[in-house]
């Protein structure tokens, strides 16, 4: 990532904050030592950090007018200087573009370097933030849904600010991206969705802290779990099983966010219903936590009963249509696949699909 975003060349339009909160820095010194660079600003913090604090620390390292936050295995293309020009230009607080990611080699087994992508267009797409929220209170805040995550976008340092001011931290809750993209939504009222390759997204087998192998498995033991907060069980939302998985977390973190900036209100317009549906679907060993919480367990299990129904069916018609299909996708994005890393995906997009000049002429009247 260091040698990749170091030959864009922007040396002065762009700067890479790493900020490194591993026990051992040995490696990295040495791989300074051995390599010029222009662009990275290093900051490494030996004491035990939460995700969210090391992010906290990055940003404040951080002296530019715009943000981006990736983590240790995504990557920024050359493109990212072009979409903050494109920024100033139409006075935009939050560009957020289509996901990107790519599968190494590593990923998981069988993994052939996956990059998943829709097809970009020109298409700007403004977005309500009250109504994104809205959304994903329908659903139990079981995934990220339209949320503006600093995570794979860029925000003003403007609007970043305020959410500090307010919260003491730019990210008000356990997983980081999920209440910081909540924070977003109550400081902005719109922001823009672009099609376009600024941000990829990785998906390493060690990946997101170490926990990216966790992702249809759950964690009842918090202690082995040091990337949360120690008091994580303490200010637990008593609505969300107690137990680490993706939903679980994620609703909790957009709890914590709401709670952070006393919008209790909000909270009770979360479908917690919903969130216990998907938790019996994917985690199913653990479905005793959320009948335990739900307030209608006669419908849940009925709910369960069909969810399990349709996820087998349609499984066999996804099966069926990428067979016939010459083209393999995955949840509605085009997979393309034999890259061994970023360097190479960059080289394909560069061929084949991208110029951000193609976005580049349109102005957006606010």
């Amino acid at each position: 990532m260091i040698k990749l975003v170091d030959g864009f060349g922007f040396n002065e339009e762009l700067e890479l904050v790493i900020q490194d909160n591993t026990e051992d820095d040995s490696e990295i010194f040495e791989f300074f030592s051995d390599n010029e660079f222009l662009n990275p600003q290093y900051y490494h913090i030996r004491e035990s950090l939460t995700v969210g604090e090391n992010f906290d620390f990055g940003i404040r390292n951080s002296t530019g007018e715009y943000v981006s936050c990736i983590g240790d295995d995504d990557a920024v293309t050359k493109y990212l200087v072009d979409c903050v020009k494109w920024m100033k230009e139409n006075k935009l607080e939050g560009v957020f573009p289509e996901r990107i990611t790519f599968l190494g080699p590593e990923a998981y087994p069988g993994c052939k370097g996956d990059l998943h992508y829709k097809s970009f267009t020109e298409e700007v797409k403004f977005v309500n933030t009250s109504e994104v929220l809205k959304d994903i209170f329908d659903k139990g805040c079981i995934n990220t849904g339209n949320l503006p995550l600093l995570y794979r976008g860029v925000v003003s340092r403007e609007c970043l600010d305020k959410i500090r001011v307010r919260c003491g931290t730019y990210f008000p809750g356990a997983s980081p991206d999920i209440a910081n993209a909540v924070s977003i939504c109550l400081v902005i009222e719109k922001f823009v969705v672009i099609s376009a390759p600024i941000v990829i997204g990785g998906n390493s087998k060690t990946g997101g802290g170490g926990v990216n192998f966790l992702k249809y498995h759950a964690q009842t033991d918090f202690t082995k779990l040091p990337h949360l907060p120690k008091n994580i069980k303490e200010i637990w939302c008593k609505k969300i099983p107690l137990i680490w998985s993706n939903p679980t977390i994620w609703c909790e973190s957009v709890v914590e966010a709401l709670n952070a900036w006393g919008r209790s209100d909000l909270i009770e317009e979360i479908n917690f219903e919903k969130l216990y549906e998907y938790f019996v679907l994917y985690y199913f060993h653990y479905r005793k936590m959320a009948f335990e919480l739900s307030n209608n367990k006669m419908r849940l299990l009925l709910k369960s009963c069909f969810n399990y129904s349709s996820r087998y069916f349609n499984g066999i018609i996804y099966r069926i249509k990428t067979k016939l299909s010459r083209k393999k996708y995955s949840n509605g994005r085009l997979v393309v696949s034999g890259f061994d890393d970023f360097n190479e995906v960059l080289e394909y997009l560069n061929k084949n699909d991208y110029n951000f000049m193609d976005i580049d002429h349109v102005r957006i009247k606010i």
